[in-house]
């Protein structure tokens, strides 16, 4: 990941083309499944807790989100 940032060219070669597999992503994010997924995956989840099934809130820290690809050393 350090090396590459993860571009799609650099998948494992077991995988099929980074073309299908960033067609078949971009169907997938277009159609809502990863908001689905993440909803039925956490929902469920936080029930169990005994919490409601949705957050009521949210926070966004800016400090904590990396914007830079250099590294300091």
């Amino acid at each position: 990941m350090n090396r590459t940032g993860i571009p799609w060219k650099y998948l494992p070669h077991d995988f099929p083309t980074h073309a299908t597999v960033h067609a078949y992503y971009a169907a997938w994010r277009d159609e809502g499944i990863f908001a689905r997924l993440n909803h039925d995956l956490t929902a469920p989840a936080r029930v169990k807790e005994g919490r409601k099934p949705e957050p009521t809130g949210s926070v966004i820290d800016t400090q904590s989100v990396k914007t830079s690809t250099k590294t300091c050393l």
